[in-house]
């Protein structure tokens, strides 16, 4: 064979000595200096008789793949695509539509045996981010009080209601303390199969002093079908002492060690001893109201006196609770002057619409609520948990 192509490559065609002979010699190395550049992709031709020469040998020019920062099963991933990431359904170019729950949406897939899936109500939607939000973590316990210097203006059903939507979409515990220094009728209103004359009170917790397990407390506490739970207090004419701040703080004390949401369904007496001890210890705020003259100056009144003691912050925090309005999708003009003066003052004004079974006054049950009722009380539990990073500064 012609050795002038082996010339044309700067190959020389001295023939290295043969070593295959001996299995034990070795070959020093060259040093990477001296070294060749590896040659280039080389196509042979075959000729005629069966010898390579120059004019035979084609230089394939280097192979230009499409930019790309990896590959995904042997084919390049476009630009911006993260490789070893998990793949997504939008990735993967499919994705399940989840089943509609109500509207017209679920008529046509049930209608259609699931052949035809619209995909979802905007409103469930909606639903669906209300509860996440309602599942927010909580560090400790965070502690509500619901608190307005007069009464009528829903304080306990606010209470109820608010407990009850953290309840039914949490899968830790909530409660809810009676803490009126005198007779209150938090306990009274919930309802539950034990009788409430023969249930324990908060006198009986503290009385007790265990509260090392949670079946401590849960001896003194009554529960709701939504799973809220409450320490009720006092029912008795003959007792004749009134709850003090101090054994507020200590019945606060022995629940926060097993519940994470503690409410407290404060008395109307905002320089009562009691209170003292529940503005120590509030994470949140809530002032519930009637559109009257009467309710409306004494939540001012509350959220000024906070003012005055050096409680500012927790007055800008707290949330308005404006009970029984109209319920339009649109505010009457009076709802509106009025929503509009305490968005100046506190962080969110919820309207909580008039609904027949919070009207009776009776007992409090969950699934009676109108939908916009329990959306109402579903969107004031959801700016709560949105305070739940906030943690209580101690003011007094």
């Amino acid at each position: 064979m012609s050795q002038d192509w082996m010339a044309n490559l700067g190959v020389d065609g001295t023939e290295e000595p043969d070593d295959m002979g001996d299995p034990h010699a070795q070959t020093a190395p060259l040093p990477y200096s001296q070294r060749s550049p590896r040659a280039p992709h080389l196509t042979a031709a075959p000729t005629a008789d069966r010898e390579l020469s120059a004019a035979s040998v084609q230089i394939d020019p280097p192979r230009r793949w499409p930019r790309s920062e990896g590959s995904l099963d042997g084919q390049p991933v476009p630009v911006g695509v993260q490789v070893g990431t998990t793949l997504s359904p939008e990735l993967l170019g499919r994705r399940v539509k989840p089943i509609p729950r109500s509207g017209w949406r679920r008529v046509v897939h049930r209608c259609t045996f699931g052949a035809i899936n619209p995909g979802e109500n905007p409103a469930d939607v909606r639903e669906r981010a209300i509860t996440y939000r309602l599942n927010a973590p909580v560090a400790s316990d965070h502690r509500i009080t619901v608190f307005t210097t007069k009464g009528g203006a829903g304080k306990s059903t606010t209470t109820l209601g608010l407990g009850s939507a953290f309840a039914d979409a949490r899968t830790d515990r909530v409660l809810a303390i009676d803490a009126n220094p005198d007779k209150g009728i938090l306990g009274q209103r919930l309802n539950t199969i034990v009788p409430t004359d023969q249930a324990s009170t908060i006198y009986d917790l503290l009385a007790a002093g265990q509260y090392a397990r949670y079946s401590d407390v849960r001896a003194h506490t009554l529960e709701a079908d939504t799973g809220l739970q409450v320490v009720a207090s006092h029912a008795d004419p003959a007792r004749s002492e009134a709850l003090t701040g101090e054994q507020y703080q200590q019945a606060a004390q022995m629940i926060a060690a097993h519940f994470q949401v503690i409410l407290s369904d404060c008395g109307t007496g905002i320089t009562h001893d009691a209170m003292r001890g529940v503005y120590a210890d509030t994470d949140s705020l809530i002032v519930p109201t009637l559109i009257s003259d009467d309710s409306l100056s004494n939540a001012v009144f509350v959220l000024d006196w906070l003012d005055a003691h050096s409680m500012r912050n927790l007055s800008a925090r707290a949330i308005v609770v404006i009970n029984q309005a109209s319920g339009r999708r649109k505010p009457t003009p009076d709802e509106q002057r009025i929503i509009t003066y305490f968005q100046s003052r506190v962080r969110a004004v919820v309207t909580v619409p008039f609904d027949p079974h919070l009207a009776e006054g009776g007992l409090f049950y969950w699934d009676r609520l109108r939908p916009k009722t329990v959306d109402a009380y579903r969107n004031l539990a959801s700016l709560v948990a949105d305070d739940f990073h906030t943690k209580r500064e101690g003011a007094l």
